[in-house]
């Protein structure tokens, strides 16, 4: 059901790395107004100690990150840092496509391992059963 109601409206990898490029300069500013909440974290961040081995907040910082992660297939990572930039709720719609993505990535993967570990139960659309691998030649 994942991967049939994706392919009515498909998302590639590449389109949610174009997107995310495209997103940048709206990720890197907040569009909320100023509040207590907002002054109190900006004042938070003039002085920040922080290990040396520790990823850098800075937003260029988390849209690399962000893209690698998307790239190397670490999904839920790759929203995380997308959504602790400043103009997260400009990305509401990539976060909600690249959460489809994982879904039909995890779907496929499903599908290949049940293939793999019992192909002998592969059935075709009619419930015909599907040959399990390779007819031995005969002598």
């Amino acid at each position: 059901r994942t991967i049939t109601s994706v392919s009515r409206d498909p998302v590639t990898l590449d389109v949610l790395i174009a997107r995310l490029e495209g997103l940048g300069p709206d990720l890197q500013q907040s569009t909320e107004s100023p509040s207590f909440d907002t002054i109190r974290r900006e004042l938070s961040n003039l002085f920040v100690v922080r290990r040396e081995s520790a990823p850098s907040p800075q937003p260029l910082r988390r849209m690399e990150r962000a893209r690698l992660f998307l790239e190397s297939g670490r999904y839920e990572a790759a929203i995380e840092e997308v959504q602790n930039l400043p103009g997260a709720g400009n990305a509401e719609r990539w976060v909600s496509d690249v959460r489809r993505y994982a879904a039909v990535q995890r779907a496929l993967d499903l599908i290949e391992t049940s293939a793999i570990l019992e192909p002998q139960l592969l059935r075709d659309g009619a419930g015909i059963p599907i040959g399990g691998g390779i007819e031995p030649d005969e002598p």
